[in-house]
């Protein structure tokens, strides 16, 4: 019985797992040009645009960028693709 429920759970581990495993590509999507709006004012900073996992197209979707006004000491780290064994996937920014 112990090893019946140990399979179960391996199987239902695996198909969970799996359904998260699809954020890799085999190379990073096509960039689109925008023109970023007028900077609201002199504290503001540009944060780059972002990737997004659609989960139901699978594939990435891009994000515009936007002005943020960063808090005292902080500086914007930007995402970027990083390639892994199993292909390219995005990495999202951080404030640092």
């Amino acid at each position: 019985m112990k090893f019946l429920l140990f399979l179960i759970s391996l199987s239902i581990s695996t198909i969970l797992f799996n359904g998260c495993s699809g954020e890799y590509v085999a190379s990073e999507p096509r960039y689109t040009e925008i023109e970023r709006p007028v900077r609201p004012g002199n504290t503001h900073v540009w944060v780059d645009g972002y990737w997004v996992w659609n989960r139901q197209s699978n594939v990435y979707t891009h994000r515009n960028g936007y002005w943020a006004i960063p808090r005292h000491g902080r500086t914007y780290n930007p995402g970027q693709w990083r390639r892994s064994r199993r292909g390219m996937y995005w990495s999202n920014g951080y404030w640092h």
